[in-house]
């Protein structure tokens, strides 16, 4: 889940960060806008229903990761995050998480 305002100037640069990352890695991002507003990287953007409060976001950009086999949530980035810093961000969770898997 990504988690961003429209107006954020972190949020605008790391919107195409974000987007490139998950392509080269094939993720799957859910990006929500906390302004109902979309980032021209993300244009089908969900505008936030509650997703912020139960993520507890409280700075933007914010990026969790979901465990698809146990649904529990991961912080990954908070601000303006590079590639490098997400790849490394990402690799920790997995490897403290692989105990997690059916």
């Amino acid at each position: 889940f990504f988690f961003y305002k429209s107006t954020c100037p972190y949020c605008q640069r790391f919107a195409p960060i974000l987007k490139a990352f998950a392509a080269r890695y094939g993720l799957t991002v859910i990006p929500v806008t906390l302004d109902g507003i979309s980032l021209p990287e993300f244009p089908g953007s969900r505008s936030d229903a509650g997703q912020s409060k139960k993520f507890n976001v409280t700075v933007t950009p914010s990026l969790f990761a979901v465990n698809p086999y146990t649904q529990k949530a991961f912080p990954v980035a908070y601000g303006l995050t590079s590639e490098t810093e997400l790849r490394d961000n990402i690799y920790r969770i997995m490897s403290q998480s692989e105990g997690t898997k059916p």
